[in-house]
């Protein structure tokens, strides 16, 4: 019910946020070959919407598990209908801003004097670019230094983003039995020397 009405589909009418944020949601993964083509000429969230219609859904809502780049779009734009405003505004206003990081943004500077690194990949012969236009959205691809990681990951562990209740309900698996590595809320969990850690990759060709 938070989304645009122009954007819902009858099917997705049972999808809630808690399906949304862990996957749940049964929305099917709108990034194919053709998008691939077509992606450097998206520019907003809405952009992505009539990828994400041309797919089938994976199963009804909450009843399976299936990671899909839809739902974090899907998730972007209920921000925007909510706040009123964009998704990079909102992530500017919310976050970069109080957190300082200043090395944070969703454009990347393409011109050859930038200092901005580009997005890079492995083709066979050694690292070339990959082909992806600046510009992040909300299912990944933001550009960023080891620095504001840093603060941000920090921000999120220590309660200046979310409160400890809500970290522990964003760090509690709901994927239990699938394929993967637990998931909860946006974030995999894992336990590597009996430590718990937890976090979010990437594996969009220039995107980790």
């Amino acid at each position: 019910r938070h989304l645009p009405p122009e954007v819902m589909k009858d099917e997705w009418k049972a999808v809630t946020v808690d399906h949304l944020l862990s996957h749940r949601s049964g929305i099917g993964e709108y990034w194919t070959r053709e998008f691939s083509e077509a992606r450097p000429d998206l520019r907003t969230a809405r952009d992505f919407v009539p990828w994400i219609h041309k797919v089938p859904a994976s199963f009804p809502p909450g009843t399976g598990y299936r990671y899909s780049n839809s739902n974090f779009i899907l998730l972007g734009l209920i921000i925007e209908h909510v706040t009123g405003r964009s998704y990079a505004d909102e992530l500017q206003r919310v976050i970069l801003t109080p957190l300082r990081m200043t090395s944070t943004s969703l454009v990347i500077d393409p011109l050859p004097a930038s200092r901005d690194a580009q997005p890079l990949a492995r083709d066979g012969q050694g690292w070339v670019h990959s082909g992806l236009r600046g510009r992040g959205s909300p299912a990944g691809g933001a550009f960023t230094t080891v620095g504001d990681a840093t603060v941000f990951l920090r921000a999120l562990a220590t309660g200046r983003l979310v409160s400890a209740d809500t970290l522990t309900i964003m760090t509690t698996p709901r994927n239990e039995g699938a394929d993967g590595y637990p998931y909860g809320y946006a974030l995999e969990m894992r336990r590597d020397g009996g430590a718990l850690s937890w976090g979010h990759g990437g594996i969009a060709s220039g995107v980790n």
